[in-house]
């Protein structure tokens, strides 16, 4: 019964393997509570790296809004023109795994001065704040509207 309840939730009713499913559904439905349809052009969905690349895109299917990408090399966010967003953008940033905080903190520092509202977007939350940042620190941030996990760990 728990498996066809996630099955359902995850939109993969023939898939046995909870971490094979897409969260994108969920994060959707938990974003639309929050962005207006109206402002749905707005919305840039930013992932740090080519790892989170697929459920970026998967994610910002469902907003039609612009995607915006990073290139991470060893936790350092290189901004490339790709990851500048416009002014009053949405920003939705995707990725796997949230655990010391530095690449979200660098990819906000770095690439997102020009966001209206930031929501981000995580699979697994290991929260070990050992990169000398931790998730209350970054939300905190002005701009931050609301931060997403599973509870996968």
């Amino acid at each position: 019964d728990a498996l066809k309840h996630l099955q359902e939730a995850f939109g993969s009713k023939e898939n046995n393997n909870v971490f094979d499913m897409d969260p994108t559904k969920l994060f959707v439905r938990e974003l639309q509570k929050n962005i207006k349809s109206e402002d749905y052009y707005k919305v840039v969905v930013a992932t740090p790296d080519q790892g989170a690349i697929l459920k970026g895109n998967n994610l910002a299917a469902h907003f039609g809004g612009l995607r915006a990408f990073g290139e991470k090399k060893r936790n350092i966010i290189v901004v490339s023109a790709s990851l500048e967003v416009p002014e009053h953008s949405i920003v939705v940033f995707r990725d796997d795994m949230f655990d010391t905080g530095g690449t979200t903190k660098k990819s906000l520092d770095n690439a997102y001065a020009n966001a209206e509202e930031i929501y981000l977007c995580f699979t697994h939350p290991f929260l070990s704040g050992g990169g000398g940042y931790n998730v209350f620190e970054i939300a905190r941030h002005e701009k931050i509207k609301g931060i997403y996990f599973l509870t996968t760990i």
